[in-house]
């Protein structure tokens, strides 16, 4: 995420942390660099749990500066276990500025409460970093962990809503739009209309690499007031995500077909690709006392009219796997839209949702 510039100048809070902050990191500039162990305030840290469920953890910018720095002569490096080590720039460096102002955890706190999206990932680590990393100095995410970093003036809350909840739309498709799912990825450019790979690449100007453009539109779509309160995305020459047909069913799907596996009793339904196009393969898994009882497997549109018949007769396995090409009975391709999977097996029954994009 590129600095944004704050609306306000200063907030008591964040001063006092800022100046205690470069206090430290001059105290070990100009000393013998003593290890940073002092014992923790239980408020430096912060649980919640999100829609869905998702448990995050927040990390204060005190807390990763006293567990997660390390000196090494004149430098100071980040070493959080798991993610490896990054150079820090600090206050007063040759490359750092004068004083660094990390975001606010009640703030974080807020932004991500706020977000309403149904299948986040069920766990994710935040860190509000006291210092930039050298060679990244903008906030980033690598997999389930997000790395908020500081600025040169104090973050307005409605900033630092944007700046999280932006970075939690990269966690999004780090988790269920990977650069692995080419199918996934080529339904959500066609949908954004940014299949020009010349101009929307990752070596591209940052508002029109396609993850930045994905993570403001998760942002704009599922984000709080707060994180909305520009009423604009990065991009201003692509459509506001609101008026992208089909985009807010995309996002909202992404997490939501996959599939556990079957306790006794159980009938479950997926798909994969989902959203898919043109075609999608159908799974539908049960218990083994079901086998021999009548299976049918049909197709709805939202209006719930049958489209068409995938599959009827006996269930002679615990696992039925089926293709669906997004036609109807007659060979005819469907328009894109929201379709559902009727699965009666005996006397259970299930509906599954399924997003064809045209």
């Amino acid at each position: 995420m590129r600095q944004l510039t704050p609306q306000i100048q200063s907030q008591p809070a964040s001063s006092r942390t800022s100046r205690r902050l470069r206090a430290s990191a001059l105290l070990l500039l100009a000393s013998s660099l003593v290890a940073l162990a002092a014992p923790l305030a239980a408020q430096e840290t912060v649980s919640l749990s999100l829609a869905g469920g998702s448990v995050v953890r927040i990390y204060s910018a005190d807390y990763v500066l006293a567990r997660w720095v390390r000196s090494l002569g004149e430098r100071l490096w980040l070493e959080i276990p798991g993610y490896g080590s990054a150079e820090l720039l600090v206050p007063g460096s040759a490359t750092g500025a004068a004083a660094y102002y990390p975001h606010s955890v009640p703030d974080v706190r807020a932004a991500l409460a706020a977000v309403a999206h149904p299948a986040l990932p069920e766990s994710l680590s935040v860190y509000c970093l006291p210092y930039p990393r050298a060679g990244l100095t903008s906030s980033s995410t690598a997999g389930r962990r997000i790395f908020l970093s500081p600025g040169i003036l104090p973050f307005a809350p409605e900033v630092t809503h944007m700046v999280a909840t932006h970075e939690l739309g990269h966690v999004v498709h780090n988790c269920h739009l990977p650069d692995s799912d080419l199918a996934g990825w080529a339904a959500y450019r066609g949908l954004r209309s940014i299949t020009d790979l010349s101009v929307y690449c990752e070596d591209a100007q940052h508002r029109n690499r396609p993850h930045e453009i994905f993570a403001e539109d998760f942002r704009f779509l599922f984000g709080g007031v707060l994180a909305n309160y520009s009423g604009t995305i990065e991009n201003g020459a692509l459509p506001l995500p609101d008026a992208v047909p089909g985009l807010f069913s995309f996002l909202l799907a992404l997490g939501q077909g996959q599939a556990l596996a079957p306790a006794a009793g159980e009938l479950v339904a997926s798909n994969y690709p989902n959203p898919f196009n043109p075609q999608t393969r159908l799974t539908v898994e049960a218990a083994r006392g079901f086998l021999g009882a009548p299976l049918s497997v049909e197709v709805f549109d939202a209006a719930g009219r049958l489209v068409r018949r995938l599959h009827a007769g006996a269930l002679e396995r615990t696992r039925l796997e089926l293709q669906w090409d997004g036609c109807n009975e007659r060979g005819v391709a469907l328009p894109t839209g929201v379709y559902f999977a009727r699965v009666r097996l005996g006397a259970q029954q299930l509906s599954h949702k399924m997003l064809l994009i045209g």
